[in-house]
């Protein structure tokens, strides 16, 4: 399914910054959600949402053994074809599909 959205030039190579020791940065395909500024927030971006393969070699672990939500961080742009900001992943905010994991970093 991924490879059909890659195909569609609808996902995003983001970079996956995993916390714990021996695992390295990994560049991933991903659909990115950016729901826009919020003005409550005085004009700051809300949470951006990025779906990814639920894959620790190629996508984003959802096993709280091999992620770790606070620590774990993603190189992900504010804007499509923006520069990359680092993230913390803020939370795991689904998994309709076993094959897939959403996430949300700010």
């Amino acid at each position: 399914m991924m490879a059909s959205y890659t195909r569609l030039r609808q996902t995003e190579k983001v970079v996956y910054r995993p916390s714990r020791s021996g695992l390295r940065p990994r560049t991933i395909d991903a659909l990115v959600e950016r729901p826009g500024m919020d003005p409550i927030q005085h004009g700051q971006a809300t949470a951006i949402r990025i779906t990814a393969l639920n894959d620790e070699l190629v996508g984003i672990p959802s096993d709280p053994r091999l992620s770790d939500v606070g620590r774990d961080r993603l190189d992900v742009a504010e804007r499509r074809n923006g520069p990359p900001v680092s993230r913390s992943i803020h939370r795991f905010a689904g998994q309709d599909d076993p094959d897939f994991v959403t996430i949300e970093v700010q």
